[in-house]
């Protein structure tokens, strides 16, 4: 599914005629405000967790000025308490860097563990069935922006409901969850599991 075809799909929620392109400088308010809207939703629903978005196990190494920096896809990272011992738990601040809470600066003088990075992907590296909730939990919203529809946003909320369930389906399957393995064991025991 492309871009255009993901805002498409939002503006037949709302029954408006869908568009060829993307490009173009006069595409009209709706266009806009379903681009603004998918984006946004995108980078919520690719906040959580899933394995087409997540790194396990990284090491991140200070550079030469002791800073660890970052890129700006990255939305959130899991310490390792288990790894990291000898130092507080680091945040990830807004620009980019690790903030050191023991000094109360970006310096580090060691590198720093993690359990799991979440990164987000560009729009045409997610699963089909991960665009495809992006999509339609974006259109229920946007439905609710641009109309007073009630029976058109009580039909995406139950499309977005069975294409999160799809979404959780393809997750478990694919990650082999359950209760004996996982991060949250491994914090729990220490280490060993």
């Amino acid at each position: 599914m492309t871009r255009t075809d993901a805002i498409n799909e939002m503006l037949s929620a709302i029954r408006e005629a869908p568009v060829s392109s993307l490009d173009g400088e006069d595409l009209g308010v709706d266009v806009a405000v379903a681009e603004d809207v998918l984006d946004r939703i995108d980078r919520l629903v690719q906040s959580t967790p899933w394995t087409f978005n997540t790194e396990r196990k990284i090491t991140f190494t200070p550079d030469s000025d002791g800073l660890i920096t970052v890129g700006s896809d990255v939305l959130s990272i899991r310490w390792d308490r288990c790894l990291n011992r000898n130092t507080q738990e680091p945040i990830l601040r807004g620009q980019g860097k690790v903030y050191n809470r023991a000094t109360n600066t970006f310096v580090w003088a060691a590198p720093v563990k993690a359990d799991l990075l979440i990164r987000k992907q560009p729009w045409d590296s997610i699963p089909e069935i991960a665009q495809q909730y992006i999509v339609t939990r974006a259109a229920r919203e946007f439905v609710l922006k641009t109309t007073s529809d009630q029976t058109a946003y009580q039909a995406s909320a139950i499309t977005e409901r069975d294409a999160h369930r799809q979404l959780k389906k393809m997750y478990a399957m694919e990650s082999k969850v359950n209760y004996f393995h996982g991060p949250g064991m491994h914090e729990l025991t220490g280490g060993r599991y």
